[in-house]
């Protein structure tokens, strides 16, 4: 038996969503084709590697695909000496309504929860392939923490704070699908101070005039970032994450409300909307989208990916002294509330970051007229 995976683009194949990629399966004389659910159009695959392009929505997620399962037909091929295609088909597509994997990115593509979501449950899968909810143990999640801190992962050593990030994201996923006995929780991680990505005011100032009226993508997409960013950075340092997931349910008498989207969390975010927050918002309302940011998952893939491949180009563009980063409104927000002298607790409650220490248990939240006071103090510095 042999078998390959590879873009169908018969004629008669074509769909509303592309042609299929499909698993394809000869022995003897005979053929087998296995439909893998994934589509592409011929624009967004790469015949010579028989692989699609980074022009592909779903680029990550089709590639650690193509990657696993030709590993399972490897492993089919060699380890049976009587072949079937019933057989082989149901050994590649390992079918089970329990698989972790399967559930957990259905949840993050539905939710567009993000890369982060996507990269952990890539390396997760690498490490135990396809396993059910049955075969993961705590023993499990700790010896994946260790290979991780032991090994690269795509030829990279990862940091502590992207690991511990991984487990958080996946332990999310495993509360999210509402399955007992959570391995994820409490794996510990020693985790070291982050760089700083915090822009000075006279950058932030930068992208706050930012304007052009040029055509090409580049400017536009430069103009889109600095709109995004603003916009993190008026809402009280929230998350990209946040953003591209609020709707206009999230506000409520002139607030934004929602409990962040990150993983690892279930911090309550309440803060005003002020008046350069609602001109964004004006900006992009659009009557058939519920969204404050009216991003397709496609549109949404494709600007992360061109903001990540094209940040020197940017800070180039718009003159800053260092590159952005979609964390940066964030650690922006945050600097200028330590620069202004504003409590740490206050800072806290308005970016949503948990309050530790027993003293907190005593303690009820700031009320919403010292917020938002201390928010606006924040804002005034940079505009």
């Amino acid at each position: 038996m042999r078998g390959k995976i590879r873009l169908d683009k018969r004629k008669n194949s074509l769909t509303k969503k592309g042609y299929p990629v499909i698993i394809y399966l000869t022995h003897k004389g005979k053929q087998k084709v296995i439909q893998t659910g994934f589509y592409s159009e011929k624009s967004q695959w790469n015949e010579t590697k028989n692989l699609p392009n980074k022009k592909h929505p779903n680029f990550d997620i089709l590639i650690d695909f193509m990657e696993l399962k030709t590993i399972l037909i490897q492993s089919y091929i060699y380890k049976n000496v009587v072949h079937s295609f019933s057989e082989a088909e149901k050994y590649i597509l390992k079918k089970s309504k329990d698989i972790f994997y399967d559930d957990a990115i259905d949840m993050v593509i539905e939710n567009n929860l993000g890369n982060t979501y996507i990269s952990s449950l890539k390396a997760f899968n690498k490490f135990s392939p396809n396993v059910t909810y049955s075969e993961i143990d705590k023993k499990k999640a700790n010896k994946f923490r260790d290979l991780l801190l032991a090994e690269p992962f795509k030829g990279n050593m990862l940091s502590p704070n992207t690991i511990k990030r991984y487990i958080g994201c996946l332990c999310t996923l495993w509360y999210k699908l509402d399955k007992p006995n959570n391995p994820f929780s409490r794996i510990k991680i020693k985790t070291i101070k982050t760089k700083n990505k915090a822009l000075s005011v006279d950058d932030f100032i930068k992208i706050r005039d930012y304007k052009t009226d040029q055509k090409k993508l580049f400017y536009r997409r430069t103009f889109e970032t600095c709109q995004y960013l603003k916009l993190c950075f008026y809402l009280g340092g929230v998350d990209f994450i946040d953003i591209v997931n609020l709707t206009y349910d999230h506000i409520i008498d002139g607030r934004i409300e929602f409990t962040r989207f990150k993983g690892g969390t279930d911090e309550f975010v309440s803060n005003k909307i002020f008046p350069e927050t609602q001109e964004i918002l004006d900006f992009y309302k659009a009557k058939d989208s519920d969204k404050i940011i009216p991003l397709s998952k496609e549109k949404l893939h494709n600007f992360q990916r061109y903001f990540c491949e094209n940040r020197v180009e940017i800070q180039k563009e718009i003159g800053l002294s260092k590159r952005p980063f979609s964390k940066s409104p964030r650690y922006t927000f945050i600097n200028i509330a330590r620069d202004l002298l504003i409590d740490s607790r206050i800072t806290k409650e308005i970016v949503a970051h948990a309050n530790s220490g027993t003293h907190s248990i005593y303690e009820g939240n700031y009320s919403e007229k010292v917020r938002d006071e201390a928010h606006r103090r924040i804002i005034d510095l940079a505009v």
